[in-house]
């Protein structure tokens, strides 16, 4: 099986919030966020930091869930999706972070994605990004050190 590790800022993007994605872009995320669920090829961290920033980043509804909420809602309810255990690192901030200097500007935040990916299995887990453009900065680095990215939304990236 495929698994993903999904940053926040695509359940963001499928909310419609804070993002200026266009409208494609947020039915990208949205329907991504639906296959992940479906397929239950989805990778936390024993730690639920993951879980806990993409509690934080979605606003609280005033009606009906999007898509986001959608998905945090299951992830928050359900078992089903693959656990890793990420161990911190001084200065990478995770140990499976790769080691790469080239990676020293990475965002700091996003390494747990990155960790996570690669605990789970390298070959078999990519991450899923909608609007981050640092992924795309470090493109290289990531291939090199096995990590699969898939874009959502490539157009939207500057």
């Amino acid at each position: 099986m495929k698994y993903e590790v999904v940053d926040t800022n695509v359940l963001v993007v499928a909310e419609g919030e804070r993002t200026g994605a266009g409208d494609l872009c947020q039915k990208r995320a949205a329907q991504k966020l639906l296959s992940v669920r479906d397929n239950g090829s989805l990778v936390l961290d024993t730690a639920m930091e993951i879980l806990r920033e993409y509690h934080g980043a979605l606003l609280p509804g005033t009606g009906e869930p999007g898509p986001g909420q959608l998905f945090y809602i299951w992830v928050a309810s359900s078992g089903d999706h693959k656990l890793v255990e990420l161990h911190p690192h001084p200065h990478r901030g995770f140990e499976a972070f790769p080691a790469d200097p080239r990676l020293g500007t990475f965002d700091w935040d996003d390494r747990k994605y990155v960790a996570a990916a690669i605990t789970s299995g390298r070959t078999k887990t990519r991450i899923v990004n909608a609007v981050d453009s640092d992924y795309g900065l470090h493109q290289v680095a990531f291939e090199e050190a096995g990590v699969s990215i898939q874009e959502l939304c490539p157009e939207e990236l500057t």
